[in-house]
């Protein structure tokens, strides 16, 4: 991977190999993450730069990356669609009275794009 510039707009990029190319949340980790876009840090209800180097650093599957800053307006609204149409999905399954492990992913998922 590149060389990292924390002088500029930072992401994270999910590096799970195999993953589809969509928003996954991360178990204890704020936020939804894509192998495809980076999900920005830093900025007002974003994850911190500390948040995601300890995330890091304890084993999730995700990588810091560089977002270019006429990129980051259009990242960040697809990551905002990312956790509403999450939400909205999460809601849905809830009334569907999940149990067992299903309940504990839902559990996970909700507590990932809570606002």
């Amino acid at each position: 991977m590149p060389a990292i510039d924390e002088s500029k707009p930072l992401g994270l990029i999910l590096v799970f190999p195999g993953a589809p190319e969509t928003p996954h949340s991360v178990v204890g980790l704020r936020g939804l993450y894509r192998s495809d876009s980076p999900t920005p840090i830093g900025g007002d209800g974003e994850l911190t730069v500390d948040e995601a180097k300890a995330a890091i650093d304890a084993g999730a599957p995700l990588a810091l990356v560089n977002i270019a800053a006429k990129e980051l307006d259009a990242v960040r609204a697809q990551v905002e669609a990312d956790i509403a149409a999450a939400r909205t999905g999460a809601v849905a399954a809830r009334q569907e009275g999940p149990v067992g492990a299903e309940a504990g992913v839902l559990n996970d998922q909700l507590d990932a794009v809570k606002g």
